[in-house]
């Protein structure tokens, strides 16, 4: 299954929930630890500066796109999937499919300060989860040891990744081959966005990130014409 558009010299996935989930259950069930993402306008925008940032996503099994922006840019019209990512419906059903095939999950954050909040979120929207560890914080190369032998004590077959900086990713694309796990999926923040409603500062900068995102991908077009 490959469906993949080019965006700023880049190709990333472009699936629906339904072909998402379908990789996603093989993901969970192969050997060897596959990784998946959150892609949005912005990070986009970091990677096509950034050849760590663009390495990661090239080293991704499958790209999520995580922000309608997207789709928006594209010459072909993808109602069905900015329809989907603009409700979120990813996390639902893939949380909810872990809990009816009794998967394991290790859960990463890296804000110590979301931890009330997102337990009582995740208690009163999927209490049947079954999340065997979790670490919450930095994470870097002084602790990722200590963090990789956690996880490999636990065996999840999930490690769920909150975080916007896909560089962390980087880690564990090192130490892929020594993970006791089969999925690590970057949500970004995601989830905190249920949880979490952001400010007005942050609402103006992600139209900033978007109108900014759109003019990129324009000047981008003009230049590479032909």
């Amino acid at each position: 299954m490959s469906k993949r558009v080019r965006i700023l010299g880049m190709e990333i996935d472009n699936h629906t929930i339904r072909e998402m989930m379908f990789l996603l259950d093989e993901y969970v069930n192969s050997d060897g630890l596959n990784l998946a993402g959150v892609v949005t306008a912005d990070l986009l925008m970091t990677a096509s500066e950034n050849p760590d940032i663009r390495q990661i996503l090239e080293h991704m099994d499958m790209h999520i796109i995580g922000d309608a922006t997207i789709l928006e840019v594209l010459e072909e019209t993808y109602e069905q999937q900015v329809g989907e990512v603009q409700r979120r419906d990813l996390e639902e059903v893939f949380l909810n499919s872990l809990i009816s095939k009794r998967k394991k999950v290790y859960w990463i954050s890296d804000s110590e300060n979301d931890m009330p909040a997102l337990q009582d979120y995740m208690q009163q929207n999927y209490p049947k989860l079954n999340i065997a560890g979790s670490y919450m914080g930095d994470m870097n190369e002084e602790n990722i040891d200590s963090i990789v032998n956690e996880i490999n004590g636990v065996v999840p077959d999930v490690i769920l990744f909150q975080t916007d900086l896909l560089s962390r990713l980087k880690l564990f694309i090192q130490y892929r081959n020594q993970l006791n796990a089969k999925l690590c999926i970057c949500m970004g923040y995601r989830i905190k966005s249920k949880y979490w409603s952001p400010n007005r500062n942050s609402k103006i900068k992600t139209l900033i990130d978007q109108t900014m995102f759109k003019r990129k991908v324009v000047r981008y077009q003009m230049n590479h014409k032909g």
